[in-house]
């Protein structure tokens, strides 16, 4: 995991989303292909959100 602007990790819930992904084995292409998706747009969002905390705080220092 790399550590956010305050400090704080990337939740854990995406180590076990990636697992849970990883263990899905024969499960249908369709879900694996949804599940895939949803899960990176949930790190695309919690990137972003640190983008955005990392400027607020770049702008409260300066």
């Amino acid at each position: 995991m790399r550590p956010s602007p305050r400090g704080q990790k990337t939740p854990s819930w995406t180590q076990r989303t990636q697992t849970f992904l990883g263990q899905l084995g024969s499960a249908p292409k369709t879900e694996r292909a949804r599940l895939q998706t949803d899960y990176d747009r949930a790190a695309r969002v919690v990137t972003e959100i640190d983008t955005a905390s990392a400027a607020s705080n770049d702008e409260e220092s300066a």
